[in-house]
């Protein structure tokens, strides 16, 4: 069956990247079978997992975060080749997140918190103080409320799974929600832009309001003013 030989091959490539820095090169192969375009669900499932924990991993050996120690041109070059890949895995969640499938838009959220998480405590290990990634957290906000696309699935997840736990989560909701409303609001210039007329701006605004509503009407714990009142975090 080639479905089952297909994530076979994908476990075998992870475990190659897992066990060695010299199979880095597996996370190509492993993220053209995620991109794949393919009737294969269950393959393409497979490997962006699979990329979740490579990636997971990378992020806790410190190779895709930049430090001071970094003198070595080689080594420089290799965390700015796997930083490049890590940010097409990325790119490559956000644009799940508008696949027709539930459970596809689930998993991609899942996987971007994931990210995040290990995003801050890599680089709250380099800074040596606590540094909340906001900057992608907005861009994941973003990705799953102006998404017209949006099932209820992957709104409940968000609000329940996460913004009804982690106080830094909460907090950093409500103020992006208020960045990404306001008028002038394009850090890409490209987000809520579409030619003249072709209703792409309309549409985009109106999927953000019903789904940020959606996601407020869900949440059920107040949240608190001071980082000092949080007692539960997502990012360590």
């Amino acid at each position: 069956d080639d479905g089952s030989s297909v994530i076979e091959s994908v476990r075998r490539l992870e475990a190659g990247v897992l066990s060695s820095q010299n199979k880095l090169n597996n996370i190509v192969d492993i993220f053209n079978i995620a991109k794949a375009d393919s009737s294969d669900a269950e393959a393409v499932f497979t490997a962006l997992g699979s990329l979740g924990r490579v990636y997971a991993a990378l992020w806790a050996k410190g190779l895709l975060t930049r430090s001071k120690d970094d003198r070595d041109s080689a080594s420089v070059k290799v965390k700015e080749w796997l930083r490049d890949n890590y940010n097409q895995y990325i790119d490559l969640l956000r644009s799940t997140l508008q696949k027709p499938e539930a459970a596809m838009q689930v998993m991609a959220l899942k996987q971007l918190m994931q990210m995040l998480e290990k995003e801050g405590a890599a680089v709250g290990k380099v800074s040596g103080v606590y540094e909340f990634p906001n900057e992608s957290y907005l861009r994941t906000l973003e990705a799953v409320l102006d998404n017209d696309n949006a099932s209820d699935h992957v709104l409940r997840t968000l609000a329940d799974s996460y913004l009804n736990i982690y106080d830094d989560l909460r907090m950093y909701f409500y103020r992006d929600l208020a960045k990404i409303a306001s008028p002038d609001y394009d850090p890409f210039k490209k987000t809520r832009t579409g030619e003249r007329g072709s209703g792409t701006v309309v549409e985009k605004a109106e999927a953000f309001v019903q789904n940020a509503f959606a996601v407020l009407n869900m949440i059920r714990v107040m949240p608190k003013r001071k980082a000092e009142q949080f007692d539960s975090l997502w990012v360590p």
